[in-house]
């Protein structure tokens, strides 16, 4: 064999090594989207459980919140402190929703979570005394515009509520 046919043999071995090196960098690409999707799914999920769980864990909360859900709720029914507490917990489960509609746009996040947790938060500002809350939270910068437009495009289906409420 003369060095041209080595060489020849060489740049074919190359070639193939390239194909393999991109057959499986693509294995490990899909791989790492499946396993940043099922993380970002389980992150979401983590942290609206664990909301639900500290406020069921304090009598005080739960009760509070629960009365909040109630229809026929009005913010003068709450002392000041309520009334505070109330406006960061609602603040704050719609950053947790904003956060995880980034996600979602980003593709982080699967449609079919998304699609429940977006329903939820129409839902959530839709309640009569939530979306007193809401209503000047959206002058406040802290949500996205595209963000609002998005939830506020989603069709109301049913009714948010917490059962204690309908008492």
């Amino acid at each position: 064999m003369t060095i041209s046919e080595l060489g020849s043999i060489g740049e074919l071995i190359s070639a193939v090594a390239v194909v393999v090196s991109l057959v499986y960098l693509a294995i490990q690409l899909r791989q790492n989207t499946k396993v940043v999707r099922a993380n970002a799914a389980w992150d979401s999920e983590i942290v609206y459980g664990t909301g639900n769980s500290e406020v069921g864990r304090d009598p005080a909360s739960a009760l509070l919140f629960s009365r909040a859900m109630n229809p026929i709720a009005n913010m003068s029914d709450f002392s000041e402190t309520e009334q505070a507490q109330l406006y960061f917990f609602v603040r704050g489960a719609l950053q947790y929703a904003q956060a995880q509609w980034w996600l979602w746009r980003d593709g982080s996040l699967p449609n079919e979570l998304w699609a429940f947790r977006s329903k939820w938060a129409r839902n959530f500002v839709e309640a009569p005394l939530i979306n007193e809350i809401w209503q000047p939270e959206l002058n406040q910068h802290i949500f996205s515009a595209r963000f609002v437009e998005d939830i506020l495009g989603i069709d109301k289906q049913g009714e948010l509520a917490i059962a204690t409420a309908q008492k």
